[in-house]
């Protein structure tokens, strides 16, 4: 298992932009950074050693929930952190409608003008994922088994 555990200045980094972007003033997980600028977190029982130790004695593949990906432009949260979050999430917030809501959800970008960055979108009460927008467009990353499979 190859993890690097967050040191207390990349926490500080990441918890002042999830703060400024989404409003998450809390983030209860032992963070821990794995391949691909992928940031997981843990919130179970064990310490950080001994999350080491067992990746020495036995073959871990992953532990902890993927929560966040680290971009060239900032932080996104991942489909499941969204849910996880959706009662701290008070910012950065994109309200879509139904016709919106039906291509995102079947995996498609949705053309939209909203602020550039990562971006939280909402159908009705319901938080719908994280995409991120380039102004004038919101790119899609619910994963691809997440996703409703188009009729053909």
């Amino acid at each position: 298992m190859n993890v690097k555990f967050l040191k207390s200045g990349e926490k500080k980094k990441l918890f002042s932009e999830l703060d400024e972007k989404f409003g998450i003033d809390k983030v209860n997980y032992l963070l821990f950074e794995t391949g691909k600028d992928k940031i997981r977190g843990y919130s179970g029982h064990l310490t950080r050693e001994e999350i080491m130790e067992l990746g020495e004695i036995a073959n871990v593949e992953i532990i902890g929930m993927y929560l966040f990906k680290k971009e060239v432009w900032g932080v996104r949260l991942s489909h499941d952190a969204v849910h996880a979050f959706s009662d701290k999430i008070k910012k950065g917030i994109f309200s879509i409608g139904k016709e919106d809501f039906d291509k995102w959800i079947r995996g498609n970008d949705i053309d939209v003008k909203c602020e550039k960055g990562a971006v939280i979108l909402k159908y009705g009460e319901d938080f719908v994922g994280c995409g991120v927008s380039n102004g004038e467009k919101i790119f899609n990353y619910v994963p691809n088994e997440r996703r409703i499979r188009s009729r053909g």
